[in-house]
């Protein structure tokens, strides 16, 4: 009876104390150990010049590098919501879900392996291709946990230990992307011929891990704020894998790669070679133009480490237990609504490469020192005695300059707020030069110029953001207020194109000059926001500095070409196209328009919009008390 007695009052005693809690936070993860890709997954770059002699083709010059990729899984930000039940001031059980995906990191997740082969002929002419295959990896992680809590509170801080299991839902993405490049020696530039790609998806649904985490919390009122340091300790070694998507712009290959859906067959290390695995450096080579084999399906089954260092900022929330609680709450609420206008200046957090023909590049072809005899028309003149061509992509991003933001926002308590921001930017407004610049010229032998075709394209957006915030803040003063503000973005971006095509030669008095404008539209991006700061108050006003981040990209779908014009060296002008709307195709391989002093052909592309903006600003606040 007695040790009856004692379970019931250890229940009731329990249950007097129990407090129910609500957790919200944000992390970001770190590798506790990387893991070895195998076979095809590795950087590799192959260079071979040839020279054709009397004898034939003979390889002059071979450059090969090579080296393992290691690579970090389930990194990168992540976001965590849960309960927790706490016993007594001392034991809690908790219940959790954790999303990450690995695109969300500073961590390097692109590689790429790359064949260069160059001929130089008798004729003076040069030919080569280079083949580029690219590799994107990344992981999505769903973790379930449950685990017990062991806190001791000192005054407001309350330093506490997790430990735990977690049940784990993976997917490993690999996106792969085919590139042949080709020059034979008479266009100035050399353009991608194929890009084609295929996802492959691994998968081991819901297996069991185990982790363990110290921490600390503040606690205020009915909230407290903890960051917390998790070690989390896990292996993954897919059981299945299948093809989750094809894109074939060369269809030639339609039936030398898989179809969507079929199954990825996996093989012990002990089981692998060139053979077994269907091919011996990787299995888009086997579907180039003139080889009969397939993109072949198997992998060697590799064991992945997803071991973790995550830190991690949250928010508990205690949910009132009996209405006595909540009608307290409530009556301590005071409400504020608030205005707010700032100004900043926004730089670039990641820019990408431009689609063509927007590219910066040089073409410089050189003639023969002295006439040669021409067999086939029978008589002298000057060859091509050799090209150099370099050309680097142009790498931008959009979202630059100074801005202005007019928000509206309310506070639920001094803690806790929403705000409805308007962002507007110009990226004219911005200190960076957004401009390509390429040229294709004819040279004699000793460098001068006999002929150019320039063309320069510069840019600048207009973009309107929506931004939904959710605010932390918490007064250490009277005047001094930190804050946090956790945010989603919807944005509308048009893009401006300027181009302009010189032509110059040593026979003309002047320059041919040929123009255009161009705007990419239509649609939205959406993106999320981080930004911190303080303010500091005088009365109902406050004045704010605030970094805030914003992670976006766009993918317009329209384009408008307008305001043409021909202007020859003769000072006369020329007939000029209507302004039109521009189909904005998938990019299919080498286009002869794009050699045109007018190009025509534009591609599907995305745009860099994420950026680091820091503002000041002024905020004036209406408090009403219930």
């Amino acid at each position: 009876m007695k040790p009856l007695i004692l379970i019931l009052f250890t229940i009731f005693y329990l249950s007097s104390q129990a407090q129910l809690f609500l957790e919200i936070s944000n992390g970001y993860a770190i590798p506790i150990k990387k893991s070895t890709l195998p076979t095809p997954w590795q950087n590799l770059t192959t260079y071979n010049y040839y020279k054709q002699s009397n004898s034939g083709v003979e390889l002059i010059e071979n450059d090969t590098s090579y080296n393992d990729i290691k690579k970090s899984f389930g990194v990168g930000y992540n976001v965590s919501g849960g309960l927790t039940y706490f016993f007594n001031k001392y034991l809690g059980l908790n219940l959790g879900y954790t999303y990450s995906n690995d695109s969300l990191t500073f961590s390097k997740n692109k590689y790429q392996k790359s064949f260069t082969f160059i001929t130089e002929y008798l004729s003076h002419n040069i030919s080569s291709n280079i083949t580029e295959i690219d590799y994107s990896i990344n992981s999505i992680n769903h973790k379930l946990f449950a685990g017990i809590t062991l806190q001791l509170p000192v005054n407001k801080f309350v330093p506490y230990v997790k430990g735990g299991i977690t049940v784990n839902n993976r997917t490993l993405l690999i996106k792969s992307t085919y590139i042949y490049d080709s020059y034979n020696g008479y266009h100035p530039y050399a353009y991608p011929r194929v890009n084609n790609y295929i996802v492959e998806e691994y998968t081991n649904p819901w297996k069991l891990s185990y982790s363990a985490s110290i921490g600390s919390k503040y606690n205020f009122k009915n909230f407290a704020v903890f960051f917390e340091t998790s070690f989390i300790f896990d292996k993954f070694k897919p059981s299945k894998g299948k093809i989750k998507e094809v894109y074939l712009e060369d269809h030639t290959l339609d039936s030398k790669v898989p179809k969507v859906g079929d199954n990825i067959t996996f093989l012990d290390k002990s089981e692998a070679n060139s053979q077994t695995l269907g091919y011996e450096i990787d299995p888009w080579l086997n579907t180039s133009p003139g080889y009969n084999n397939t993109y072949s399906t198997n992998r060697i089954n590799n064991s992945y480490n997803f071991s973790l260092v995550n830190f991690s900022i949250g928010i508990q929330y205690k949910i009132p237990s009996n209405k006595t609680e909540f009608l307290k709450l409530n009556e301590s609420f005071i409400s504020h609504l608030f205005f707010e206008i700032s100004n900043g200046y926004a730089f670039s957090l990641q820019k990408k490469k431009l689609p063509i023909p927007y590219f910066n590049g040089s073409e410089n072809a050189y003639l023969t020192k002295e006439p040669l005899y021409d067999s086939i028309n029978h008589y002298y003149r000057y060859f091509t005695d050799h090209t150099t061509i370099k050309n680097n992509p142009a790498k931008m991003n959009f979202g630059t300059g100074y801005n202005i933001n007019g928000s509206i926002g309310y506070y639920i308590g001094k803690y806790l707020g929403l705000s409805i921001t308007y962002n507007y930017n110009n990226s004219q407004d911005d200190f960076n030069n957004k401009r390509a610049y390429n040229y294709a010229a004819g040279n004699d032998y000793y460098g001068n110029i006999q002929g150019k075709s320039e063309f320069i394209f510069t840019f600048y957006s207009i973009n309107k953001s929506y931004i939904l915030n959710s605010i932390l803040q918490y007064p250490i003063s009277k005047h001094i207020t930190p804050f946090i503000k956790l945010g989603l973005s919807r944005s509308t971006h048009v893009i401006y194109v300027n181009n302009t095509n010189i032509n110059t030669d040593i026979w003309s008095a002047g320059s041919d000059e040929f123009g255009s404008k161009e705007k990419y539209y239509g649609s939205y991006s959406l993106g999320y926001v981080l930004s911190f700061g303080t303010k500091y108050n005088i009365k109902n006003f406050s004045f704010l500095f605030e970094c805030r981040f914003v992670f976006d990209k766009y993918s317009p779908p329209k384009l408008y070409s307008y305001n043409y014009y021909c202007k020859y060296s003769t000072g006369t002008y020329g007939s000029v196209p209507p302004d039109h709307k521009t189909e904005l195709e998938d990019y299919n391989g080498f286009d002869n328009t794009i050699q045109n002093s007018m190009p025509e052909t534009r591609y599907k592309n995305t745009f860099a919009f994420s950026t680091i903006s820091l503002n000041l600003g002024v905020q004036y606040t209406l408090s009403f008390k219930k």
